[in-house]
């Protein structure tokens, strides 16, 4: 198996079909890959109406789990403990990819590479009115001049979607499950220690992003969890460098702490 898609989903719609039915849509052909879909929350009718929809599309390997915590991180690691590829792909269940996001994602990836993919932003159910926010723009940065330095790409790493991490960086690694802001971040810090290069995959694999308020991923979060949290982040981030400081990036590490302190200010605001 070439590559596992984890989709963390709650109390999903017709948003959720429409985001696997973008996988389904791949140049790649399917048994190369896996899909995992964990449901967390409320299960009836979510559970029930998933099954029926793998039914209905004869979606074979496809696999749903299910547990009654909420989380997207918890939802993520059950997802990675159950996978079975050789690299990872994260997508929300809102979002949406294009037909060769994982056929360009895979032509360059290998070990010890990140490889992520082109990004656009776009409200309600079209995708063909798209706008660009910071990753598009860090992405077409780094396409008009290629560099190899992680220093330089630490923009890409924000957010375990819309790219394609080899298994070997994950295995052991969990997502931090008391965090529910700046969670991606921490994490891809966390496996930056496995990662030699990030490789920019052609303009053509797209990843889309839904904005929508009441995302999984991008829900309502109290001004008061936000600050706590950016401060635990600031520890965990700590952490994870001072019990390793020869594995990890001090560069990378200090601009952890100041895209946090910047996010924690913007909260105090």
């Amino acid at each position: 198996m070439l590559i596992s898609i984890i989709v963390p989903t709650f109390e999903p719609g017709e948003y959720l079909n429409m985001c696997l039915q973008s996988i389904r849509n791949q140049t790649l052909e399917s048994y190369n890959y896996e899909v995992i879909v964990v449901l967390n929350g409320c299960k009836d009718p979510y559970y029930k109406n998933i099954e029926a929809f793998f039914l209905q599309k004869n979606y074979y390997n496809y696999h749903l789990l299910y547990s009654e915590r909420r989380g997207v991180s918890l939802a993520r690691n059950m997802g990675l403990k159950a996978a079975k590829g050789n690299n990872i792909v994260f997508v929300d269940d809102d979002d949406l990819i294009s037909p060769e996001f994982l056929e360009k994602l895979l032509i360059h990836s290998g070990e010890g590479i990140v490889v992520v993919s082109n990004f656009k932003v776009f409200k309600g159910s079209d995708n063909n009115e798209c706008s660009d926010d910071y990753i598009t723009r860090c992405y077409m940065r780094n396409k008009a001049k290629e560099r190899n330095s992680l220093f330089y790409k630490r923009c890409f790493m924000s957010s375990v979607c819309a790219k394609l991490i080899p298994a070997n960086a994950v295995i052991g690694r969990v997502f931090n499950e008391n965090i529910s802001n700046g969670e991606d971040g921490l994490y891809m810090y966390l496996i930056s220690d496995k990662v030699s290069r990030i490789e920019l995959a052609a303009e053509e694999a797209i990843y889309y992003r839904r904005v929508r308020e009441n995302s999984l991923s991008r829900g309502n979060i109290s001004s008061f969890v936000k600050i706590k949290q950016c401060f635990v982040a600031i520890y965990e981030y700590s952490v994870i460098y001072i019990k390793s400081p020869l594995k990890y990036s001090l560069i990378i590490y200090l601009a952890r702490l100041v895209a946090s302190i910047k996010r924690l200010m913007i909260t105090i605001r």
